[in-house]
């Protein structure tokens, strides 16, 4: 099989991912069809998504996958300030992106 048609394969099973259950468990089936060691998601810090992180975490790793979230440092920085609306937020604006400037990585 080349490339391609692995990728139209892999886009394929993806796209039938649904909500809830069905799609932890359409997660968990495609890393395992895929021999996967770990799955990148994005960090999500509360609610429903980050409930549903918490389940598809103790599944994968009934699996021995691990889910590793990832949390971009723009966020780091802002989650903090983040507390009552936009309003408060925005005065500490030039700091986050003052914080972001003087990092010698790239912000991801």
């Amino acid at each position: 099989m080349d490339a391609r048609s692995q990728l139209e394969g892999e886009a394929q099973l993806l796209s039938e991912i649904g909500d809830g259950a069905n799609a932890i468990n359409s997660i968990v089936d495609w890393a395992r069809h895929l021999g996967l060691r770990q799955v990148v998601t994005p960090y999500a810090p509360a609610g429903p998504t980050a409930e549903a992180l918490g389940i598809l975490s103790e599944r994968l790793s009934e699996h021995d996958i691990a889910l590793i979230t990832a949390l971009r440092r723009w966020d780091q920085l802002a989650w903090p300030w983040a507390t009552r609306g936009f309003f408060p937020f925005r005065d500490k604006i030039p700091r986050i992106l003052s914080d972001i400037g003087s990092r010698a990585s790239p912000v991801l």
